[in-house]
């Protein structure tokens, strides 16, 4: 069980800091995404959401395909 603990208080930092990222990101990139999705501009939280979801579930994923069951 404490590994398991570990494991998602992992997830979570990493989830974290993907959300930081897509942050500064999204203000890097502000032109392209005013041309393609100019409603969602002021919705910063939502984007930044999304893509430390995104990066998340990427990261697990990869974690769980070469991870071996012992």
């Amino acid at each position: 069980m404490n590994e398991r603990v570990k494991i998602l208080g992992a997830c979570t930092l990493l989830g974290f800091i993907a959300g930081v990222i897509a942050y500064f990101t999204y203000h890097r990139i502000i032109p392209v995404i005013l041309t393609i999705f100019p409603e969602l501009i002021n919705a910063e939280w939502f984007l930044s959401g999304l893509a430390g979801a995104a990066g998340t579930l990427l990261i697990v994923t990869i974690w769980a395909t070469i991870s071996h069951p012992k």
